[in-house]
């Protein structure tokens, strides 16, 4: 391989520092930190104040959309400037309708595409009301749905990428059967922090009774935003459901709600835990907590419980971050949840079926007694190899 150094240009729309721990930001984010860590010099375009980091230069622009109809816009002035060896240039499904795809001239191009690829009949399960409800989240997804095929095919085909990455061989696979792009595609995986390992017996046991646990309880971890779509009201219905069977049946809550969000799936939850039976088993902590900490609460649980009834953007972190842990995995048979979800014992359930759910929380908690004791966790990934992963991939273009 080439020890030539790369003057790299990272295109991102919303890289802030509110964003920064979510998908796909982090993974962005992380690519760029650790291309530079490798020696690359890295400069983040973005509509937004890119996140304070000593490893790449941050430039912010009105905005990072090339339109079809527009003649000079401020990206391509600032990517100018820059006079990159190579772009990276973020882009989901929907993005392909208006972006032009051509404007950088004779720099390699790449597309970093982190959007899950669905039908309209997946999206449609959902049902109208809860695709209002969360429109937020939703709405891109619905949208990308309906467009014709062949005009997204037209766009992505006809552009002058010189090639495309994913994060998951499930969305890979989508763009193949779509014949959205006919050229190969990468998949690079993401990372997982340093923070997600098992943690020792005695500090287990200590954090279990700082929560309130005892030994003889099986404790299902939910962790992340309270959002309907990601499953933590069906959780908490599920749960009771399961606990006619299993009594011994707790659910630890980590919701994680950032500042400047609609504080509405927060109340519904809360809404939930006061006012039903839910709260005689269900712990709620409402706050952000820091990598370490929340890793050290969920490694205290005996299981993790992920039931997403839409994943937003490709690769959600939670799974992976469960895994590295060696809990056993509840989650959903949707999108690339079932690809994140091996390599560990993990349980699927249907999206948006409670039977399912409570079914895949008794498996699951089966499933722990089968355990050897001293089964050890799967070796997580660390970021430091999707850098690597990237690295030679750039120098094989």
């Amino acid at each position: 391989m080439s020890l030539r150094r790369l003057s790299i240009c990272l295109v991102a729309a919303g890289m802030s520092a509110g964003n920064a721990r979510l998908q796909p930001w982090r993974y962005l984010g992380e690519v760029a930190m650790q291309l530079a860590a490798r020696g690359h010099r890295l400069a983040v375009v973005s509509d937004c104040p890119p996140p304070p980091s000593r490893s790449y230069h941050g430039i912010q622009v009105p905005s990072v959309f090339n339109y079809a109809w527009q003649a000079g816009a401020p990206v391509q002035a600032a990517v100018a400037r820059l006079r990159p060896d190579v772009i990276l240039l973020h882009l989901g499904l929907t993005s392909l309708l208006h972006q032009r795809l051509d404007w950088w001239g004779e720099i390699p191009a790449i597309g970093i595409f982190t959007s899950p690829v669905y039908t309209f009949a997946e999206l449609a399960r959902l049902g109208a009301g809860k695709l209002w409800r969360n429109r937020s989240l939703s709405a891109i997804h619905l949208l990308g749905s309906l467009v014709p095929r062949r005009l997204l095919r037209q766009r992505l085909r006809g552009s002058r990428l010189r090639g495309l990455a994913v994060q998951t061989h499930t969305t890979r696979l989508r763009l193949l059967d779509e014949r959205l792009w006919d050229g190969e595609i990468a998949v690079i995986p993401p990372g997982v922090d340093a923070a997600w390992r098992p943690i020792p017996g005695e500090e287990r046991l200590r954090r279990r009774r700082e929560l309130g646990y005892n030994p003889d309880d099986v404790v299902a971890a939910y962790f992340g935003p309270p959002s309907p779509l990601r499953g933590a009201p069906l959780l908490l219905q599920a749960a009771a459901l399961a606990r006619r069977e299993l009594p011994a049946l707790k659910l630890l809550v980590l919701s994680r709600q950032r500042r400047g969000e609609p504080q509405r799936d927060a109340l519904q939850l809360k809404h939930m835990l006061e006012t039903d039976h839910y709260g005689e088993f269900t712990r709620l902590v409402s706050a952000t907590l820091p990598a370490a900490e929340l890793a050290s609460y969920v490694a205290a649980c005996d299981l993790a419980a992920l039931p997403f009834e839409l994943v937003p953007s490709d690769a959600p972190l939670a799974p992976l971050e469960a895994r590295a842990l060696g809990l056993p995995l509840v989650t959903t048979r949707l999108a690339c949840l079932p690809e994140l979800a091996q390599g560990g014992p993990h349980i699927l359930a249907e999206p948006g079926d409670t039977g399912s759910l409570a079914a895949a929380l008794l498996r699951a908690a089966t499933q722990l007694r089968q355990l050897p004791p001293d089964d050890p966790a799967p070796a997580p990934r660390p970021w430091e190899a999707v850098g690597e992963e990237w690295e030679r991939y750039l120098f094989a273009l």
